[in-house]
């Protein structure tokens, strides 16, 4: 896997999720469903059984089903873009979509928009 944190190669963005939720996830099971960080705030709620305030527009989707076992994916695509220099790392900014399983990664970003895109 190459890359890693603050990375948009697969070593950035695709990390474990562990969840407990006694009675609804059943131990030992494994999904290759695509969750990403807004996803979160939709699923709790719907696991507190909470709404959310219909005026506000919520990107995340809720992946509750997933966790119930009723449903093995979850999105198609992620869309990740990470707009900072890196000096640790060396990332520079770039995004990425990943697709279950292919990726193709792009920079330069809105930081240099006239440059020609180097995607692989």
């Amino acid at each position: 896997m190459r890359g890693g944190k603050a990375s948009v190669l697969e070593g950035g963005v695709r990390e474990p999720c562990i969840v407990v939720w006694p009675g609804v996830t059943r131990p030992g099971i494994r999904s290759e469903a695509m969750i990403q960080s807004i996803d979160f705030l939709p699923t709790l709620a719907e696991a507190a059984g909470a709404s959310l305030p219909p005026e506000r527009r919520i990107d995340g989707r809720s992946f509750a089903a997933v966790l119930r076992g009723q449903a093995t994916a979850h999105r198609d695509r992620i869309f990740t873009f990470f707009p900072h220099n890196t000096p640790a790392s060396g990332q520079l900014p770039a995004c990425a979509v990943s697709e279950h399983a292919a990726e193709a990664h792009c920079g330069p970003t809105v930081s240099n928009p006239r440059a020609q895109p180097a995607c692989g």
